[in-house]
């Protein structure tokens, strides 16, 4: 399966989206470290056939070391609120607010079925090289344009793009003058790829029937809330999904994506859920790759017990190495004692 080289076909036929150089050295090491790891999970539990990937991320904290999303993929629970409840049991705070994580919901984690990926950005990074507001403003100029195919191919009681197209059109507009916030665009587009791609990859395995994404309130999805009748990162997912899907079979036609929108002010109701993936992304967020320390014990336990050397777990991390200039990705693989150095498998 030659993904990139599929979507990039599909740019031509103005039914596709660029894939940047960051995205083509994550999707080469996952297919060679990672997918197999993903397939043998499903596989393991086949039995289960409706998931949930809960998603948080720990972005620009000028006193951890690197910035992490973390995708915790959770069989869809038959009681919301009693799985709620006795998560909120097991871990009532997010680890920023505690002195120490309770054993037990470490325990409940690395017993039960849930399947981690980790992504580890370093604080400077690209979309690709050269200009990304005009390779930006170049990706949303395609995207435009196959909405509008989708807007002349739609039969009577389909889904409407109207609104969105219009949507697209405001971010045109913000990149070709000076409302836009690069950096800010720039981190959504790359995790909107990569969320896209592993819901993909998940359901590829033939043992899913139904994924949800929920993600934490966070400013990728509040970006320009006010102009935009739906989040653009939502938006986004949605689209690539879709062609990630048909780019592997053209006969094949996509599901319509599950989302989780929290609400804008006061708790979010799942919560309970979301601090499975905050536990892990403060975590790698804090670790000092260098010198393999952390800067509270309160993470060590996190390391040692659930990351390390757990099959169920997945830490990838894409670099850019600008005196090459190229972009990199590695799959990071801890040892249980934090005396010894950290892996990597390119």
């Amino acid at each position: 399966m030659i993904f990139p080289g599929a979507l990039k076909a599909n740019i031509d036929s103005n039914k596709g989206f660029a894939l940047y150089p960051y995205f083509e050295a994550f999707y080469e090491t996952f297919q060679k470290s990672s997918r197999q790891t993903l397939i043998d999970f499903f596989s393991k539990h086949e039995h289960i056939e409706q998931w949930a990937v809960f998603t948080d991320y720990a972005f620009y904290d000028k006193n951890k070391h690197s910035d992490v999303v973390v995708y915790s993929f959770i069989p869809a629970p038959t009681n919301f609120s009693r799985t709620s409840e006795r998560l909120d049991i097991l871990s009532f705070k997010d680890i920023k607010h505690l002195k120490k994580v309770n054993q037990s919901f470490i325990k409940e984690i690395s017993e039960n079925p849930i399947l981690n990926i980790a992504i580890v950005f370093e604080r400077e990074r690209k979309l690709s090289f050269g200009d990304e507001r005009l390779a930006l403003a170049a990706t949303f100029d395609a995207f435009r344009r196959m909405v509008e195919i989708w807007i002349s191919e739609s039969l009577p009681g389909e889904r409407d793009y109207s609104s969105l197209l219009d949507d697209i059109q405001i971010i045109e507009r913000c990149l070709l003058g000076k409302g836009g916030n690069l950096k800010l665009l720039r981190d959504i587009y790359m995790i909107a790829t990569i969320t896209a791609y592993l819901v993909f990859e998940a359901k590829n395995t033939g043992k899913v029937k139904k994924i949800g994404w929920f993600s934490d309130r966070d400013t990728f999805l509040s970006y320009k809330k006010k102009d935009l009748s739906f989040p653009l990162l939502l938006s986004l997912i949605e689209a690539m999904h879709h062609v990630f899907v048909v780019s592997h079979d053209a006969k094949r036609k996509s599901d319509p994506f599950i989302f989780g929108i929290p609400e804008s002010n006061g708790a979010v109701w799942y919560d309970s859920f979301l601090r499975i993936p905050d536990l892990i992304c403060a975590t790698l967020a804090d670790h000092d790759k260098k010198k393999n320390k952390f800067s509270h014990p309160k993470f060590i336990p996190i390391m040692e017990e659930l990351i390390s050397s757990n099959d169920k777990f997945i830490t990838l991390g894409i670099r850019y190495l600008k005196k090459e200039p190229r972009f990199e990705a590695v799959r990071y693989t801890y040892e249980r004692e934090l005396d010894r150095p950290l892996e990597e498998q390119s």
